[in-house]
């Protein structure tokens, strides 16, 4: 198996992937070894396949989704790839910067020019 170069912070994984055995699913290890080198020291989470498919659904209704598909027969390996631009810990600052900000309860909202915001 190839793998092309994976840029991401975080994301997760089916959870269930790490108990597919061998003999059900012909080139399982293998393909768990590459990911694993592939990962890395990444921030991925295990997540169960029910909960990455509700994810799945909750972001495609305020995302555009993109799926990719292969033809490769190993069950669970669904993998979900957060932006590799914007890590967690700067999302952690960002939001402890609006907090700090701002009154709990008080709302964001945008000027009519789309320039500036306004409490």
């Amino acid at each position: 198996m190839a793998w092309e170069q994976v840029r991401t912070n975080r994301g997760s994984l089916e959870a269930e992937l790490e108990f597919v055995a061998e003999h059900d699913a012909l080139d399982v290890t293998e393909y768990r070894e590459e990911l694993a080198q592939v990962i890395g020291n990444q921030d991925i989470q295990a997540i169960a396949h029910d909960r990455i498919i509700e994810k799945l659904d909750e972001s495609a209704k305020l995302f555009r989704v993109l799926i990719l598909n292969s033809t490769l027969t190993i069950p669970y390996r669904s993998i979900e790839l957060d932006c590799g631009y914007w890590t967690s810990a700067a999302e952690q600052r960002l939001r402890f910067s609006i907090a700090g900000q701002r009154s709990p309860g008080t709302a964001t909202k945008q000027t009519e020019n789309n320039k500036s915001w306004k409490r």
